[in-house]
């Protein structure tokens, strides 16, 4: 079985995140922490996160975890957007962050995350 791997790209507007393979916690705080790392520059970085190619957790307190994790690590200096496919969404990771302060959403529509993206940039 493949690891858990993601890979982080920054263009002018916005940090694109790619991941792929099982999902794992441990893989996930990690990811969290470079994600952290990207979006401390001044100013809110909008984070478009693509799991699309992860494998459901094993559990729902998995993504427990991992959506108050980003909170804890990101809060509002980023504004996340999560695409995944629609069978494995249950936003209880979504409602988990933005619970705890952070600003997240979670899609099964590529041009639906862009545009909250793009909505928050334009409002600013």
């Amino acid at each position: 079985m493949a690891a858990f791997e993601y890979e982080l790209a920054r263009s002018a507007d916005m940090l694109t995140v790619t991941a792929k393979g099982p999902f794992d916690v441990a893989g996930f705080r990690m990811m969290l922490d470079a994600i952290s790392e990207e979006c401390r520059a001044p100013g809110t970085t909008p984070v478009l996160l693509d799991i699309s190619a992860v494998e459901r957790p094993r559990s729902d307190f998995d993504r427990f975890l991992a959506g108050s994790y980003a909170a804890e690590k990101i809060g509002h200096r980023g504004r996340i957007a999560v695409l995944w496919r629609s069978e494995n969404i249950n936003w209880l990771g979504e409602n988990a962050a933005v619970n705890r302060g952070g600003i997240a959403r979670v899609f099964a529509d590529r041009d639906a995350a862009l545009a909250w993206l793009n909505d928050a940039r334009t409002a600013s």
